[in-house]
């Protein structure tokens, strides 16, 4: 399996079981989990990600809610790193299952519904 957060190829033992996965794994192994946790920072892409969005969210162009650090938003199935978010949009996003009708049609249904 590939490890989303430092993109190597590990064996599948180093991964955490994650039920609410389709693999029944998490995307980052053990060692990059714990590490991401406390030093999410030290991702390569991340500097490069917060000098290119203008330190704020690819999405709502927000600061980190009560938080120091983004999010590194990622693709589940192929671990490309696509930007940086803040929680609330990132959380927005596994909501939808990264389904981008899903978040189109709720983007119409509040457009639709818009008082």
């Amino acid at each position: 399996m590939t490890d989303a957060n430092a993109g190597q190829r590990k064996p599948l033992t180093e991964f955490y079981r994650n039920r609410a996965r389709t693999d029944r794994h998490d995307s980052a192994c053990a060692v990059c989990s714990r590490l991401s946790k406390r030093q999410h920072t030290r991702h390569p892409d991340y500097q490069r990600l917060l000098d290119k969005q203008r330190g704020v969210c690819a999405i709502c162009f927000g600061e980190p809610k009560g938080r120091t650090h983004f999010d590194v938003d990622h693709d589940d199935k192929t671990g490309q790193v696509r930007g940086l978010l803040c929680t609330n949009c990132n959380r927005g996003l596994g909501y939808f299952q990264d389904d981008w009708f899903l978040l189109r049609r709720a983007s119409e249904y509040l457009r639709e519904h818009y008082g």
